[in-house]
């Protein structure tokens, strides 16, 4: 049930590198559970910890969350992680200019550090206003040219 989840994810004695494999860990329980009972299992986890490109892949088409992409709640706290990894990436490119930012906060449209990113259906994170412009005129993926699933950016 979700309240001894809960109550296991509350000791808070899971080192924050191992918060995507508990996130890994917990896809077989995602699919017989709620939105609501995933988002609020999610706002446990320290998401923040979970490497973009872990949290895009199970948004991603096949991936542990991709029925709940148009969840309110799932769609807040996947947001708010991306954009903490991003606000840290500028701290540091700030701090050392000759640092390179992580690929995975890096438009793959624009090669930008983004400063809206957004998931698409391919998995693949991009700056929201270069993903729309091309979905306006594209229905195929700018990273992989595989045919979306939907057009909707998360």
């Amino acid at each position: 049930p979700v309240s001894v989840l809960l109550r296991l994810l509350a000791r808070d004695d899971v080192e924050s590198s191992e918060e995507a494999e508990v996130l890994h860990a917990l896809e077989p329980w995602m699919v017989c559970h709620t939105a609501a009972e995933i988002a609020r299992v999610l706002a446990k986890l320290e998401l923040r910890e979970v490497p973009a490109k872990v949290l895009k892949s199970s948004v991603a088409v096949g991936g542990a969350l991709h029925a709940f992409r148009d969840d309110d709640a799932v769609r807040l706290l996947l947001a708010e992680a991306i954009s903490t990894q991003l606000s840290a990436s500028k701290r540091r490119l700030s701090e050392d200019p000759s640092s390179e930012p992580p690929d995975d906060l890096v438009c793959p449209i624009t090669y930008q550090l983004m400063e809206d990113p957004v998931v698409a259906a391919d998995g693949h994170t991009y700056e929201r206003r270069a993903i729309v412009d091309w979905l306006r005129n594209n229905d195929r993926s700018p990273v992989c040219n595989t045919v979306l699933e939907h057009k909707t950016v998360i």
